[in-house]
């Protein structure tokens, strides 16, 4: 087997496990952890925005997780699949009311899948960038 050397960017390749990528695509993966994280800091953060913005990135994050949501069930990801969709409930509600009780639910559903797609080696790598 041929040892191969650091990548175009400097950084060692990353290491080819037996496990399945999660998504064929990096790009996909990186939005996916992007928008969680972002989610993250709202919901930390939420008594600090204006009603209006806060609504207006929840929404956009919804409309993000539809799209992944039906990327990940064609790639057969259903369960993660399934948390986005539950996660995407919490978020409508969570973007309806004011003082949400949803918040600590949004808070803990984001940490689950994060903390999902960061065992997965496939995407600790773009983790790393």
């Amino acid at each position: 087997m041929m040892e191969m050397g650091p990548g175009p960017d400097g950084m060692p390749p990353c290491p080819e496990g037996d496990e399945k990528p999660l998504l064929k695509n990096d790009l996909i993966k990186a939005l996916l952890v992007s928008t969680l994280e972002t989610i993250l800091e709202q919901s930390t953060g939420i008594d600090k925005e204006n009603d209006q913005m806060r609504i207006n990135k929840l929404l956009r994050s919804i409309k993000i997780f539809h799209a992944l949501k039906d990327f990940l069930y064609v790639q057969r990801e259903t369960i993660l699949a399934d948390e986005l969709t539950l996660l995407s409930t919490y978020l409508n509600q969570s973007a309806v009311e004011t003082k949400s009780e949803a918040n600590m639910s949004i808070v803990h559903y984001v940490r689950t899948i994060l903390n999902e797609l960061k065992r997965r080696p496939s995407l600790s790598c773009i983790l790393h960038h």
